[in-house]
């Protein structure tokens, strides 16, 4: 865990930084932090954020989440998107939303298909979409665009605390991503999945693919919903024991052993249901 807590606490004290300065960085990613080394340190470097330009002032209230620019092209990742921004659209919904698009294509817009068209999921039918707009600089100017059938989401701390709860949950799963993405784009293959994110979504992955519990307790609060996860700061993320240097201080251990019991007890049994689950479902198939 050492190494791992260290990087967390770097990246995490980064986060905090740009926050009490009012920012966010807003597009945190596996692949915008990076390893610094100076010369003449012999310690290995530091880790750092990168790439700032989703980079926002957090008090200003017109600064929404995922605009589109007068280029088309998306200055973010759809895989970096918290359960917030995604959102399911009944058919009415969608024809607003495809007349949206539509005018902003119609002004000449090359927008990114990948990013605005509608995903059906192929199960149910429901058609769902990110919380997009269009956000022109000035060079085009449209009149009369429908209005979007979904509120935009606030560029908050929420957004930079998912996506460290990301981070961390790789490196403690020795590399395994949270969900699956086109490798060159970084969008999301599939909306659905995190559109409908919950706390049960959240134990199934980190049981699954986390074995340390004070890693667990973590995770699952990085990880949850936004009515919860929008009461944390990075300064209460930074102070969990997973982060402690002190963990022989008498006070301390004592809170990471109660949280380990815990998630112990908590992971053993989601376990147990999950073995009982499989058994079921082959005996199913076995009679079928």
């Amino acid at each position: 865990r050492g190494e791992i807590s260290d990087i967390g606490q770097q990246i995490g004290r980064a986060i905090q930084s740009m926050h009490k300065h009012g920012l966010m960085h807003g597009n945190i990613s596996m692949h915008n932090i990076m390893q610094v080394q100076e010369e003449d340190d012999d310690n290995g470097g530091y880790w750092a954020l990168s790439d700032l330009t989703s980079t926002c002032q957090q008090a200003s209230v017109t600064t929404c989440m995922a605009g589109i620019p007068s280029t088309g092209q998306p200055n973010f990742a759809t895989g970096t998107f918290p359960p917030e921004i995604f959102v399911k659209l009944s058919n009415a919904e969608t024809k607003i939303y495809n007349q949206y698009w539509s005018s902003v294509k119609e002004a000449g817009v090359d927008l990114d298909e990948s990013v605005v068209s509608p995903q059906v999921d192929p199960q149910t039918g429901d058609s769902y979409v990110p919380r997009c707009y269009f956000e022109p600089d000035g060079s085009i100017e449209i009149l009369d665009l429908p209005q979007l059938p979904y509120r935009l989401v606030p560029a908050r701390e929420p957004t930079d605390v998912w996506n460290f709860g990301q981070i961390m949950f790789t490196l403690c799963s020795a590399g395994h991503p949270m969900f699956a993405t086109n490798m060159k784009t970084g969008h999301l293959l599939t909306y659905s999945v995190v559109a409908s994110w919950d706390n049960s979504a959240a134990s199934e992955l980190v049981f699954m693919h986390i074995q340390d519990p004070l890693a667990q307790d973590l995770l699952l609060q990085l990880l949850s919903p936004y009515e919860e996860r929008s009461t944390l700061t990075m300064e209460k993320v930074l102070g969990h024991p997973f982060f402690s240097n002190d963990l022989d201080d008498h006070r301390v251990a004592q809170v990471a052993r109660k949280i380990a019991e815990k998630r112990s007890i908590e992971s053993s049994a989601y376990m147990r249901s999950l073995q009982k689950k499989n058994e079921k479902q082959a005996e199913d198939e076995w009679v079928i």
